[in-house]
């Protein structure tokens, strides 16, 4: 688990550039939010909004909780690699 991945399954407020895969473990808006590759301006924005509306930060910290623990959590993981496996020998 990425440091990413921890905040947010620590239900600590993420501010990531929205690079890779980032954008599917982190809802614009929704479980914390996005800035563009390369911004240092809308990073600083974001990191911003993040410290002046603690009402916003927790509720994206709380979302994403919920997100990542339940769609990465390890029994989901070990749920889908047996499914996996079942598909597979038939």
């Amino acid at each position: 688990m990425c440091i990413r991945d921890r905040a947010l399954a620590g239900a600590t407020p993420v501010v990531a550039t929205d690079v890779g895969g980032v954008a599917f473990v982190v809802q614009d808006g929704v479980t914390g939010l996005l800035a563009p590759k390369g911004d240092p301006a809308a990073i600083s924005a974001q990191l911003t909004k993040t410290l002046e509306d603690r009402q916003k930060s927790g509720l994206m910290a709380a979302a994403g909780q919920r997100d990542v623990l339940e769609r990465f959590s390890h029994h989901r993981l070990l749920r889908d690699i047996r499914a996996l496996y079942q598909a597979l020998v038939g």
